[in-house]
């Protein structure tokens, strides 16, 4: 109790922090509280060193500045993911699953259809080399289908507006042509 000394001596001389500092660290339980505004030196100066080692070893309450900082990083990511979304790098995960549900349908229905399809077209087939040939033909077929789906087309039958906004008007780039097509119908004549 000897070493009373003013608590704005202690701070101007001791501890870099203003008085009022001094006194919201002493609410807080940090550093002893002041009694008619004079502190024990020695007992502030060791407390206060103590609760900037607590803060330097990241165990101290958070500063306004280190919560500017964590502010400043999550509005970072959500810019982040907000600029994927619109590369169309990101999806949400409902779409996603969407598209991909209608996937494994076209998958399931070529695969339901297989032996429907093939068996009036082997029945005729005399050799088994030829009816393996088909068969193989016909499975290359669905597997080539199944490794590269027109994921926007499907998007587009699973009602997904926005894949259907990422490929502009739902055609494919390979695929635009055969789409336009005419379907039935007399074949035009030759022209002259």
């Amino acid at each position: 109790m000897a070493n009373m000394v003013k608590v704005q001596d202690v701070c101007h001389a001791f501890i870099p922090i203003t008085p009022r500092r001094y006194r919201q660290l002493a609410e807080e339980g940090h550093v002893p509280k002041p009694e008619k505004g004079q502190v024990d030196l020695l007992p502030a100066l060791r407390d206060y060193i103590a609760y900037q080692h607590q803060r330097l070893l990241g165990s101290g309450s958070l500063s306004l500045t280190d919560e500017r900082t964590r502010l400043t990083k999550i509005q970072a990511d959500r810019k982040e993911i907000e600029l994927l979304r619109t590369k169309g790098e990101l999806l949400p995960v409902q779409e996603a699953m969407a598209v991909w549900s209608a996937v494994i349908i076209t998958m399931k229905t070529r695969l339901l259809g297989f032996s429907r399809k093939m068996a009036p077209v082997v029945y005729g087939c005399a050799k088994e080399t030829e009816i393996q040939e088909l068969l193989q033909r016909e499975i290359d077929e669905i597997c080539n289908e199944l490794a590269e789906p027109d994921l926007q087309d499907l998007a587009l039958r699973t009602g997904d507006a926005a894949a259907h906004r990422q490929g502009g008007d739902g055609s494919s780039p390979g695929k635009g042509k055969a789409d336009r097509k005419r379907v039935g119908g007399s074949k035009p004549g030759p022209q002259s």
